[in-house]
């Protein structure tokens, strides 16, 4: 079993996937997603769409080398042609999964993804500092 299939399946009882084209429109267009993935045997409208989801959102897409009979039995729903990862952390991790465990094939999706993690990271920081500030004071240096 593949460990980036089965991180997918961790993803979905974390609560962290959306599952179905419309609803991964929806989450893209909300700029929740941040990883567009579709089935290896998706249709080529379905994988267009996604594309196009992807590139409106500013979030990567990719074809994952899974079926959608997989991808269905990893998730839990029928055969879903395309999800989306809505935890950049998880999207993070699940691109280097697939990076070591395809090489060479998705190395150029794990970069942006890291530093998109890295700002965010560095986001959650700042705000934990302002609020503190709010909180305490403006500390004097």
């Amino acid at each position: 079993m593949s460990a980036a299939l089965t991180f997918l399946g961790l993803a979905a009882k974390a609560g962290h996937l959306t599952i179905g084209e419309e609803s991964c429109g929806i989450d893209a267009r909300a700029k929740k997603a941040a990883l567009l993935c579709t089935a290896s045997d998706a249709s080529q409208n379905s994988v267009t769409r996604a594309k196009n989801y992807a590139s409106a959102a500013g979030v990567p897409s990719l074809e994952l080398p899974f079926t959608k009979a997989e991808l269905g039995r990893m998730v839990g729903r029928g055969m879903p042609g395309m999800l989306a990862i809505t935890d950049i952390g998880m999207a993070l991790s699940f691109a280097e999964k697939l990076s070591d465990e395809f090489e060479g094939k998705y190395t150029d999706i794990v970069e942006p993804l890291k530093q998109r993690y890295e700002k965010v990271q560095l986001r959650k920081m700042e705000r934990k500092r302002h609020l503190d500030n709010v909180r305490r004071g403006k500390t004097k240096k």
